[in-house]
């Protein structure tokens, strides 16, 4: 074999090793669009009622997956200066809502109990965010 047909062996392996890894990484990112589309359509109808730092009886709609903060980019847009810019999320995963801390400056309580890692959340229970308390309901 001269060094040429050695060269083009090793272009081709290189070759199908490349489109493999493009094929595993398209596969990847359908399976996790696909798993993203079933956990919107199976969240059930719930909201989050605001009980003190924000007008009290203001409601969001939860999503799937929501964000909670300050910013505009947020679908909870909580306006008080305790409350970071991204400072929380809400979501729906394996049929219980769950709470995370995006490590907030004020940081995140449920039922006065710190959340330090992702927490599973209940219908009536009270959430702070800075100063602003939320309360999870179930939509009927």
């Amino acid at each position: 074999m001269t060094p040429a047909q050695i060269l083009l062996g090793v272009r081709i392996v290189l070759a199908i090793v490349l489109y493999v890894f493009l094929g595993w990484l398209l596969y990847v990112q359908w399976r996790d669009l696909r798993a993203t589309r079933e956990v919107a359509d199976s969240a059930p109808a719930a909201c989050v009622v605001a009980v003190d730092g924000v007008p009290t009886g203001l409601t969001f709609s939860l999503e799937a997956l929501n964000e909670v903060g300050r910013a505009a980019d947020n679908n909870i847009r909580l306006d008080d200066e305790t409350v970071s810019s991204h400072h929380a999320r809400i979501f729906y995963h394996g049929g219980q809502w769950w709470l995370e801390d995006l490590a907030s400056r004020n940081g995140t309580d449920v039922n006065d109990l710190l959340v330090e890692e992702p927490l599973v959340v209940a219908y009536g229970d009270e959430i702070r965010f800075g100063r602003v308390r939320v309360r999870l309901e179930k939509v009927e």
